[in-house]
């Protein structure tokens, strides 16, 4: 499968990138400098790409990706440091979202992504903008920040 990257001025494609399934999760910095894609099956990979010369930046696995139809399983906090990528276990029928952190290219611990849900509420300074966002992956809600 290929991912084409279309100029929206003239329509014509730019780029095309490989993935490996038909429900590649996108997410794009809110610089445009950068572009995250999530896909495989239920093991995949995290591929951050500059978009300027189109290349990859870095490379993540991921196990248990959670794969909605027709959904994306990613989503881009407003300041885009917080990627954060649906995960689904078969087994125990269990739902759950990572966060991975755009700047450190890393995973958050679990107690990190407690202590970040919990800075979302309070901290003006995690969401790096006047604007809302709110983390959704799957049928799990990750977090909310408002205008204040």
């Amino acid at each position: 499968y290929n991912l084409s990257v279309i100029d929206p001025h003239s329509g014509h494609v730019l780029r095309e990138l490989s993935v490996q399934g038909e429900q590649a999760g996108l997410a794009i910095s809110p610089d445009g400098t950068r572009l995250y894609i999530v896909d495989g099956g239920r093991d995949g990979e995290l591929r951050i790409y500059d978009t300027q010369h189109w290349q990859v930046l870095h490379r993540e696995p991921i196990t248990n990706l959670h794969n909605p139809l027709g959904g994306n399983r990613v989503s881009l906090s407003g300041n885009g440091r917080w990627l954060v990528v649906g995960r689904y276990e078969f087994e125990r029928n269990h739902w759950w979202a990572s966060v991975f952190d755009t700047m450190r290219l890393r995973w958050l611990s679990d107690d990190e992504h407690t202590a970040l849900r919990a800075r979302l509420h309070t901290d003006s300074a995690v969401s790096g903008t006047a604007k809302p966002f709110a983390f959704i992956c799957g049928l799990q809600w990750i977090g909310h920040k408002s205008r204040r």
